[in-house]
Order: C-alpha cells, then structure tokens, then sequence
C-alpha cells in the first residue's frame, strides 16, 4: 500500500495544476500563512500549507488526496533556539482508508502520533474549505 501512495504522490508531482491561494493569519498565533490548493479536474488532490514563522520555528505542510480521501502528509519544521544552529524535523504519513499504516519521523518508522482520520479531522476541514469562502477559518481551527 505504502508502494501505491507515493506512486500517487509522483503522479500528483508531476502534474501541471490549477492551484488556488488563500492567505490566512491565525488569532491565536502570530503566522502569517498561506494555503494553496492544487485541483486535478475540480477536485483538490494537494493542499500545501505555508504556516510561516511562529517563534523560532518555520514550518510547511503537504497533503496529498486522492478521490478526495487523504493518503499522504509531508510535515517540515525548521527552526531551534535562538543562540542554537538550526534543526529540521520531517515527517511522512501514509493513510489508506482514513487510518496511518506508516508514519516516518525523520527516517524512523514510530507508533502513529494520528492513527485515524475522520470528517471532524483538521485535515477534511481544510479540504472542504476549498470551495469556501472560510478557508482561514478551517485553516486556524485545530479542534
């Protein structure tokens, strides 16, 4: 399955996309964002978040859809202490029927930190956001 997904994920990368942009800030954090939403036929099979700058740390996040089901998150965060160099941290997911079979934490395969996704999940919010006008909204929610 795990075969499957990044054959998707290449698929997806080498598509020339209709992408659509919406600039967010979030109220309880500094970050200015964006999200871009790339759409193969209406449908969105990317959404990249451009979280920005919150503190020391600046951070990005892709995730990838197929038939308007969740299959893969690239997460990267870069950043560390003021007076200290720099580190990223990466993490890939990879999601078959709303449920982590394998999460990769920096090249380590660990126990999932989410094992299941559902319609309430952040992740389905900003999808249905796309054609929305609350797009922020769904972005900055993390209940």
């Amino acid at each position: 399955m795990v075969a499957e997904i990044r054959k998707e994920f290449q698929r997806i990368g080498g598509l020339k996309l209709a992408q659509k942009k919406y600039p967010f800030e979030c109220d309880n954090d500094p970050a200015n964002g964006t999200a871009t939403y790339y759409t193969e036929d209406g449908k969105v099979v990317k959404l990249y978040v451009d979280w920005g700058v919150v503190g020391d740390y600046y951070s990005t996040t892709e995730y990838y859809f197929k038939n308007e089901k969740l299959i893969f998150i690239f997460e990267s965060v870069t950043g560390g202490p003021a007076m200290g160099p720099d580190k990223t941290t990466e993490k890939r997911i990879y999601i078959n029927n709303d449920k982590t079979i394998r999460f990769i934490k920096d090249k380590k395969t660990l126990p999932c930190e989410t094992c299941e996704y559902t319609e309430k999940s952040h992740e389905y919010k900003m999808l249905k956001a796309f054609n929305t006008n609350n797009a922020q909204k769904a972005i900055c929610d993390f209940d």
